[in-house]
């Protein structure tokens, strides 16, 4: 029989039964001995029989006892060593005493309900490690000792941390973040949920100015878990959940009431100034009423133009504005956007030149729509680059079709402001000196992300001029036989012409 290393096995009942009639039997064959050496009368034939007889009836007990009791108790203690170290796949079966068979099948019985439980265990926390993984929401749970027990691939993400070298850590190590562990500590010691807001720190290893590495913002939940008394028990849950779009949102939400405000607030108290200076007697004065009433004409058509654009900017962010895309010429778009501004940039003392490659393949875009961007993005540059600069517009193909750019020597973007750009009436200029709405960016972005293209900012900072980008897709090959040479997109040319209704991409 195998034994257990630091534990002694205790002899086998038949092992010792045998061993006391072996010592029973020498005994008596001394005492025959010793009698015939001194000369001593041999013991009588029926003791001897009967010496002999209780001993073959001893050792008859113990092997009966050996076979229908000891062994199945045997079997049964070594199968509860084999349960204990974790083999649960044990069954016994018996032939012995009624007791000792109730045993047996009691043994079975708790062997398959422990089967049972542990089958069931493992579905729950197969359960809960597939509900932490698909959870947007960080999880990480601690034990008494504040070590992380298990963390969820959101929480990683958001500590920049990789779970098997976060298990095993303190909680401290892990986040990084003295609030972070303020409010699970503040739970555990309250015996109640305690949240709070914390900002995240990006990782030590990221570059200054990018977009995906600014801080987070989360909302912090600590919560006790009841029960356990031990230190490795499970003691507290931290939920970590990201609100940073949401604070963004909130920003935004909120500089765009300042922003329409101060937009109409200029106008109106201009309008209201001239209206109060003709009342007072400028209408006696037919030129200086004139002169005011010219100047009131200014401010109403820029209101008209600031209630026009957040119409537009409205209807594209509902998916209610609508495109009449055709397969156009890159070049022919670019071109006629830089004769709409040359006055303007002549004016300005600003060279704007166009370079665009020949044969270029066509681009499935709406003309006027696409018009308003490159005529929004020459506007800014010419606007933003001093007198003797010079304004680029290249066309050339692009993996994703075609790239459109406008790049500037102009005052240039700090690199804080480059991922804000394309807000609503976000400005560089924060004096707001430098006049328009704030939204032609914003409505450039929406109606190129409407044509499946892309639109992006790139500026060395400040000073060093601008580079803005866009790309469109290419048009559909012709189907031949569409129309007098095939040139129509589609196999139906009414089809291709109408009105078609865009899901737009809100910001």
């Amino acid at each position: 029989m195998a034994t257990t290393p630091g534990t002694r096995q205790p002899w086998h009942v038949t092992t010792k039964l045998v061993v006391a009639v072996m010592v029973t039997l020498l005994i008596l064959l001394g005492v025959m001995l010793g009698a015939l050496l001194l000369g001593a009368p041999p013991l009588p034939p029926l003791a001897t029989a009967l010496g002999v007889a209780l001993t073959g009836f001893v050792l008859a007990v113990a092997v009966y006892v050996d076979r229908r009791i000891i062994g199945p108790v045997v079997r049964l203690t070594r199968a509860a060593r084999r349960l204990t170290a974790g083999n649960l796949d044990q069954t016994i079966h018996v032939d012995s005493l009624p007791e000792v068979n109730d045993l047996a099948a009691a043994f079975n019985d708790m062997a398959a309900q422990l089967r049972e439980e542990m089958d069931a265990l493992t579905v729950e926390r197969n359960r809960v490690a597939v509900v932490l993984a698909s959870m947007a929401d960080g999880m990480v749970i601690v034990d008494r000792q504040m070590h992380v027990q298990r963390v969820n691939g959101a929480a990683c993400r958001l500590l920049h941390v990789e779970e098997q070298g976060a298990v095993g850590q303190t909680l401290a190590a892990v986040v990084r973040d003295h609030e972070l562990c303020g409010v699970l500590q503040a739970a555990l010691k309250g015996g109640q949920p305690h949240t709070a807001i914390a900002r995240l720190a990006p990782p030590a290893s990221s570059r200054p100015g990018d977009a995906h590495e600014e801080p987070r913002y989360v909302r912090a939940t600590g919560l006790p878990i009841p029960g356990g008394e031990h230190a490795a028990d499970p003691a507290g849950l931290l939920v970590l959940q990201d609100v940073t779009e949401l604070r963004r949102s909130e920003v935004i939400r909120r500089e765009f009431v300042a922003n329409v405000s101060h937009e109409l607030r200029t106008p109106l108290a201009s309008l209201k100034a001239l209206a109060e200076t003709l009342e007072e007697g400028a209408l006696d004065d037919p030129p200086a009423a004139r002169e005011f009433l010219g100047q009131m004409h200014v401010e109403v058509d820029s209101l008209a133009q600031l209630v026009q654009e957040l119409l537009d900017l409205s209807r594209i962010e509902s998916g209610q504005a609508t495109l009449r895309p055709e397969a156009v010429p890159p070049a022919g778009l670019a071109m006629e956007a830089e004769s709409r501004l040359r006055m303007q940039a002549e004016r300005a003392g600003v060279v704007v030149a166009v370079e665009t490659p020949e044969a270029l393949p066509t681009v499935w875009a709406d003309p006027l729509r696409v018009a308003q961007v490159l005529i929004n993005l020459l506007h800014n540059a010419v606007k933003f680059t001093p007198a003797g600069g010079r304004v680029t517009l290249r066309v050339a193909p692009d993996p994703e079709g075609i790239r459109f750019t406008v790049a500037d020597s102009g005052i240039g973007i700090a690199p804080g402001d480059i991922a804000r750009i394309f807000e609503r009436f976000y400005k560089v200029d924060r004096s707001r000196a430098s006049g328009g709405t704030g939204l032609g960016l914003a409505i450039a972005k929406h109606i190129v992300q409407a044509h499946g293209g892309r639109v992006w900012a790139e500026s060395p900072g400040e000073g060093l001029g601008t580079t803005f980008s866009f790309t469109l897709p290419l048009a559909p090959a012709p189907v031949q036989g569409a129309g007098e040479g095939g040139s129509e997109p589609g196999p139906d040319k009414k089809e291709d012409q109408r009105r078609v209704k865009v899901a737009l991409v809100n910001a």
